[in-house]
């Protein structure tokens, strides 16, 4: 949307230098015309800057409401993956994780506050994750882990979820 906005600009650009241009050719012919075309060069100039702003304002106004719809969307997403799934700081440090992480992975243990270094032994949480994901022991089981790491927020965070696979899996 910001580029459609940004095609005109040029184009007004050359209107208001046109006009200016104009205005200041039809001084040396009559300087009642000349006063006509400055006034018509001003009028022009204050409305294109005039609505340049309205639009611009209104594109901040849309993308502010698109944004916040997507950190719902994002938000409500995160919290209801079937996978059991943790959200780490850049220390490690566990500040959010889901029930099935809490019920099936890690029962009985508090998770929030705790390092992730000291859950999963092993685990490189800084690391970027491939489309397969890694192959992590945790307890007796297998799991595949996959790491997304956000920096839009205003601390890097990075999310882990684990698939459990150790029926699939043939060690």
């Amino acid at each position: 949307m910001q580029e459609r906005l940004n095609q005109y600009r040029p184009i007004l650009a050359v209107l208001i230098v046109a006009c200016g241009l104009m205005a200041a050719v039809t001084s040396r012919y009559d300087m009642t015309l000349f006063y006509i075309c400055l006034g018509a060069w001003a009028l022009l100039s204050l409305g294109c800057i005039i609505w340049m702003t309205v639009i611009t304002r209104q594109n901040r106004r849309r993308f502010g409401r698109l944004k916040d719809s997507l950190e719902h969307i994002m938000s409500d997403a995160v919290l209801s993956l079937p996978m059991p799934s943790l959200i780490v700081r850049e220390s490690g440090e566990v500040v959010w994780s889901n029930p099935p992480a809490k019920q099936g992975v890690f029962p009985g243990q508090e998770l929030f506050g705790h390092n992730i270094a000291e859950l999963v032994p092993g685990l490189d949480w800084q690391a970027e994750s491939s489309a397969e994901g890694r192959d992590i022991v945790i307890g007796e089981r297998h799991y595949t882990v996959f790491l997304m790491h956000s920096s839009s927020t205003k601390e890097p965070l990075t999310i882990i979820c684990l698939v459990d696979d150790n029926d699939l899996k043939h060690y």
